[in-house]
């Protein structure tokens, strides 16, 4: 890949992702592009003469030279939009960024993504409900998106990767700044076990604008967006607007009517969005949506298990079994387990009984 002039095209000004895909769609390449006349370049619908000649006299390229000597020392990689490891969900909204930052790892599982945003002023109850339905979540195969920023984005982040998860932070500043400082513990902790990741070039400081661009991505990555504690005027009804617009589900957490921090989420629920009180709520909407592709309920949703997964089930037959067994024959944590059990059953693949007992209802 083409860094140079990739990057140094996405920091011409007039340029925004719209242009920056059509530019290369005709041309291309970024190389091609910067190589264009003037003459060339107005050819390209979008482009006027400042535009054009914004390209033509383009003379950052010790900064971009910079940038990634700076990517290298850090091990941030560009993943760009036509790269086959660029997120599928992010892919299908109508205005997805041209390449991400990316510190750490996106893998092909983290298509299976539930956002949690909320307040940044969390109350008791709001940290609390956050970590556990993250954890559930996590446990469940369910990778937690969530923006870094204070309150509920945080213990959604934590509550993930206490429960062994995997989570990705998208920042509204370059993935080498840490902001709120706070964090910077648990930005090292998501890049070493999930991702970081950023539109915007290193160095980005986190300016109040980019946080509504930061927004759609949170949501784009997802298959829908859980609300806690989110004000009347908060930031999460911004990211909630964006999953409508990208066609995603909506959830949101009730609380206290006596509580503003409230007033946001129990207006999305007037409007539709699905309560929430566990994350089997939750599960119960996106599992059918599994990698596997199959429908709950099906045989085919025994394909496409984790080898965790496919362990926990080659322990289990049509026979019931107690979890305390269960745990013993893999020798599984019961946290873990509950989990992976609680995604089996709503994937069709065991049953429930009555005193915790469980029976597998799938060949595999």
């Amino acid at each position: 890949m083409d860094l140079l002039h990739r990057l140094a095209l996405a920091r011409v000004p007039g340029v925004g992702g719209v242009l920056f895909r059509k530019l290369v769609g005709q041309m291309g390449s970024p190389e091609a592009v910067f190589a264009a006349d003037t003459a060339r370049l107005r050819q390209v619908s979008g482009v006027g003469e400042r535009t054009a000649r914004a390209i033509k006299s383009y003379d950052g390229w010790p900064e971009v030279e910079a940038e990634i000597e700076r990517m290298r020392e850090l091990d941030v990689r560009l993943l760009p939009l036509e790269d086959a490891g660029y997120p599928v969900n992010l892919r299908e909204i109508h205005d997805p960024p041209v390449h991400l930052y990316v510190r750490g790892e996106i893998l092909a599982r983290d298509a299976l993504a539930m956002a949690v945003v909320g307040s940044r002023n969390a109350s008791p109850y709001g940290s609390k409900v956050t970590r556990k339905l993250a954890a559930n979540m996590a446990r469940a195969g369910v990778t937690v998106v969530s923006g870094m920023a204070r309150g509920i984005d945080s213990f959604a982040h934590r509550g993930a990767l206490g429960a062994g998860g995997r989570t990705i932070a998208v920042l509204g500043c370059g993935v080498d700044v840490v902001f709120p400082r706070s964090n910077a513990d648990l930005v090292e902790e998501i890049a070493a076990s999930g991702a970081v990741v950023s539109e915007f070039p290193l160095g980005t400081e986190p300016r109040p604008e980019n946080f509504p661009k930061r927004n759609r991505i949170i949501s784009g990555l997802s298959l829908g967006v859980l609300l806690v504690e989110a004000g009347a005027k908060s930031g999460a009804l911004i990211t909630a607007s964006c999953a409508l617009d990208q066609g995603r589900d909506v959830f949101a957490v009730p609380g206290s009517v006596e509580d503003p921090r409230n007033a946001g989420s129990h207006w999305l629920i007037k409007q539709g969005a699905r309560i929430v009180d566990s994350a089997g709520d939750v599960l119960r909407e996106i599992l059918p949506q599994d990698r596997s592709g199959g429908e709950r309920g099906r045989p085919a949703a025994a394909a496409g298990l984790t080898e965790e997964e496919r362990r926990v089930l080659t322990k289990m037959d049509s026979d019931p079994i107690h979890i305390d067994d269960i745990v013993r024959r893999t020798g599984m944590p019961v946290s873990r387990l509950s989990g992976i059990l609680l995604s089996f059953e709503l994937r069709g693949l065991v049953e429930q009984l009555p005193g915790k007992l469980f029976r597998r209802t799938v060949e595999g």
